[in-house]
Protein backbone atom coordinates (compact mmCIF):
# COMPACT_ATOMS: atom_id res chain seq x y z
CA UNK A 1 0.00 0.00 0.00
CA UNK A 2 2.84 2.39 0.62
CA UNK A 3 4.04 2.09 -3.24
CA UNK A 4 0.55 3.20 -4.78
CA UNK A 5 0.34 6.90 -4.74
CA UNK A 6 -3.08 7.08 -5.43
CA UNK A 7 -3.80 4.54 -2.21
CA UNK A 8 -5.74 6.11 0.60
CA UNK A 9 -7.88 9.00 1.26
CA UNK A 10 -7.82 12.10 -1.15
CA UNK A 11 -6.37 15.09 -0.53
CA UNK A 12 -8.34 18.03 0.61
CA UNK A 13 -7.83 21.51 -0.97
CA UNK A 14 -6.72 24.41 1.35
CA UNK A 15 -10.16 26.42 0.09
CA UNK A 16 -11.65 23.46 2.00
CA UNK A 17 -10.18 23.56 5.03
CA UNK A 18 -10.46 27.47 5.57
CA UNK A 19 -14.70 26.80 4.87
CA UNK A 20 -14.39 24.56 7.98
CA UNK A 21 -12.64 26.58 10.16
CA UNK A 22 -9.44 25.18 10.02
CA UNK A 23 -6.18 27.04 10.44
CA UNK A 24 -4.00 26.59 7.01
CA UNK A 25 -1.75 29.59 7.79
CA UNK A 26 -0.57 31.59 4.45
CA UNK A 27 -0.46 28.66 1.92
CA UNK A 28 -2.39 30.70 -1.24
CA UNK A 29 -3.91 28.22 -3.56
CA UNK A 30 -4.58 29.49 -7.12
CA UNK A 31 -8.08 31.09 -7.80
CA UNK A 32 -9.84 30.31 -11.15
CA UNK A 33 -10.68 33.41 -13.04
CA UNK A 34 -14.40 33.88 -12.53
CA UNK A 35 -16.49 33.23 -15.49
CA UNK A 36 -17.18 36.52 -17.56
CA UNK A 37 -18.93 34.91 -20.64
CA UNK A 38 -22.15 35.54 -22.65
CA UNK A 39 -25.53 34.39 -20.85
CA UNK A 40 -25.53 31.87 -24.06
CA UNK A 41 -22.37 31.00 -24.75
CA UNK A 42 -22.32 27.35 -24.25
CA UNK A 43 -19.71 24.45 -25.94
CA UNK A 44 -20.98 23.62 -29.54
CA UNK A 45 -22.11 19.93 -28.73
CA UNK A 46 -23.90 21.55 -25.63
CA UNK A 47 -25.99 23.99 -27.92
CA UNK A 48 -26.91 21.78 -30.60
CA UNK A 49 -28.81 19.55 -28.03
CA UNK A 50 -31.67 21.77 -27.04
CA UNK A 51 -32.91 20.24 -23.59
CA UNK A 52 -28.84 19.98 -22.30
CA UNK A 53 -28.86 24.30 -23.62
CA UNK A 54 -31.84 24.59 -21.54
CA UNK A 55 -30.14 23.17 -18.42
CA UNK A 56 -26.72 25.03 -19.28
CA UNK A 57 -28.98 28.13 -18.51
CA UNK A 58 -30.47 26.97 -15.98
CA UNK A 59 -27.30 25.98 -14.17
CA UNK A 60 -25.03 28.93 -14.86
CA UNK A 61 -28.14 31.60 -13.98
CA UNK A 62 -27.95 29.63 -10.54
CA UNK A 63 -24.01 30.01 -10.22
CA UNK A 64 -23.30 32.59 -11.31
CA UNK A 65 -26.12 34.33 -8.70
CA UNK A 66 -23.92 32.48 -6.34
CA UNK A 67 -20.94 33.43 -7.36
CA UNK A 68 -18.87 30.80 -7.81
CA UNK A 69 -18.94 29.89 -11.30
CA UNK A 70 -15.34 29.99 -12.50
CA UNK A 71 -13.89 29.26 -15.98
CA UNK A 72 -12.56 26.13 -14.75
CA UNK A 73 -16.29 24.92 -14.01
CA UNK A 74 -17.00 25.00 -17.67
CA UNK A 75 -15.61 21.58 -18.45
CA UNK A 76 -17.89 19.82 -15.46
CA UNK A 77 -20.60 22.31 -16.00
CA UNK A 78 -20.84 21.15 -20.02
CA UNK A 79 -20.35 16.87 -18.77
CA UNK A 80 -23.22 17.79 -16.28
CA UNK A 81 -25.49 19.23 -19.10
CA UNK A 82 -24.69 16.26 -21.66
CA UNK A 83 -25.54 13.08 -18.74
CA UNK A 84 -28.81 15.38 -17.98
CA UNK A 85 -30.02 15.18 -21.56
CA UNK A 86 -28.51 11.26 -21.70
CA UNK A 87 -30.77 10.77 -18.81
CA UNK A 88 -34.16 12.72 -20.61
CA UNK A 89 -33.68 11.08 -23.62
CA UNK A 90 -33.54 7.37 -21.80
CA UNK A 91 -36.58 8.78 -19.71
CA UNK A 92 -38.43 9.48 -23.00
CA UNK A 93 -37.77 6.35 -24.00
CA UNK A 94 -39.02 4.60 -20.96
CA UNK A 95 -42.06 6.77 -21.49
CA UNK A 96 -42.66 5.49 -24.37
CA UNK A 97 -42.95 1.66 -23.18
CA UNK A 98 -45.62 3.02 -20.41
CA UNK A 99 -42.79 2.86 -17.82
CA UNK A 100 -42.40 -0.76 -17.63
CA UNK A 101 -39.67 -1.85 -16.18
CA UNK A 102 -39.67 -5.57 -17.79
CA UNK A 103 -40.07 -6.00 -21.25
CA UNK A 104 -41.88 -8.96 -22.22
CA UNK A 105 -41.71 -9.37 -26.42
CA UNK A 106 -43.98 -12.14 -27.99
CA UNK A 107 -40.91 -14.26 -29.35
CA UNK A 108 -38.32 -14.09 -26.39
CA UNK A 109 -37.38 -14.40 -22.89
CA UNK A 110 -38.59 -10.92 -20.71
CA UNK A 111 -35.88 -8.81 -20.05
CA UNK A 112 -35.18 -5.35 -17.76
CA UNK A 113 -35.89 -1.81 -19.74
CA UNK A 114 -32.72 -0.90 -21.26
CA UNK A 115 -33.43 2.52 -20.76
CA UNK A 116 -33.20 2.11 -16.92
CA UNK A 117 -29.43 1.20 -16.92
CA UNK A 118 -28.80 4.24 -18.88
CA UNK A 119 -30.85 6.55 -16.40
CA UNK A 120 -29.20 4.86 -13.42
CA UNK A 121 -25.74 5.67 -14.35
CA UNK A 122 -26.80 9.15 -15.79
CA UNK A 123 -28.09 9.48 -12.59
CA UNK A 124 -25.02 8.86 -10.57
CA UNK A 125 -22.93 10.87 -12.41
CA UNK A 126 -25.29 13.55 -12.34
CA UNK A 127 -25.05 13.50 -8.44
CA UNK A 128 -20.99 13.38 -8.59
CA UNK A 129 -20.78 16.66 -10.88
CA UNK A 130 -23.56 18.78 -8.93
CA UNK A 131 -21.52 17.88 -5.90
CA UNK A 132 -18.39 19.45 -7.79
CA UNK A 133 -20.29 22.68 -8.94
CA UNK A 134 -21.93 23.09 -5.42
CA UNK A 135 -25.63 22.44 -6.34
CA UNK A 136 -26.49 20.04 -3.33
CA UNK A 137 -27.67 21.35 0.23
CA UNK A 138 -24.39 19.69 1.59
CA UNK A 139 -21.77 20.48 -0.93
CA UNK A 140 -22.95 24.17 -0.19
CA UNK A 141 -22.51 24.16 3.02
CA UNK A 142 -18.91 23.45 2.24
CA UNK A 143 -18.54 26.17 -0.11
CA UNK A 144 -16.59 29.53 0.74
CA UNK A 145 -18.69 31.76 -0.43
CA UNK A 146 -17.56 35.55 0.00
CA UNK A 147 -19.70 37.19 2.02
CA UNK A 148 -21.33 40.45 1.81
CA UNK A 149 -19.17 43.19 3.73
CA UNK A 150 -20.44 45.49 6.07
CA UNK A 151 -24.15 44.04 5.45
CA UNK A 152 -25.54 42.56 8.86
CA UNK A 153 -29.04 40.58 9.44
CA UNK A 154 -31.01 40.12 12.46
CA UNK A 155 -29.60 37.16 13.14
CA UNK A 156 -25.70 38.57 13.22
CA UNK A 157 -26.92 41.68 15.25
CA UNK A 158 -28.47 39.56 17.55
CA UNK A 159 -25.15 36.88 18.10
CA UNK A 160 -22.96 40.23 17.85
CA UNK A 161 -25.11 41.15 20.95
CA UNK A 162 -25.11 38.28 23.10
CA UNK A 163 -21.38 37.93 22.39
CA UNK A 164 -20.58 41.28 23.45
CA UNK A 165 -23.02 40.73 26.63
CA UNK A 166 -21.33 37.65 27.67
CA UNK A 167 -17.77 38.92 27.56
CA UNK A 168 -18.90 42.06 29.49
CA UNK A 169 -19.62 39.41 32.18
CA UNK A 170 -17.00 39.15 35.36
CA UNK A 171 -15.25 35.92 35.98
CA UNK A 172 -15.73 34.24 39.06
CA UNK A 173 -13.42 34.48 42.18
CA UNK A 174 -10.79 31.39 42.15
CA UNK A 175 -11.47 29.41 45.32
CA UNK A 176 -8.97 29.86 47.94
CA UNK A 177 -5.85 28.15 47.82
CA UNK A 178 -6.32 24.73 50.56
CA UNK A 179 -4.12 24.55 53.26
CA UNK A 180 -3.75 20.74 52.99
CA UNK A 181 -0.73 19.24 51.67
Amino acid sequence: MANNPGAGRPRTSVNVKRALGKNVGDVAEPQPEKYRGRKRSCPPHIASDPVAKAEWDKVTKILRKAGILTEADLGILAMYCHCFSIHMAALADYAEDDYQPILRPPDSCAYAHPALKVMDKQKSLMERYMVQLGLTPQSRTRLAVPASAGKKNKFTALADKKHKAASNTTQFPAPPASSVQ
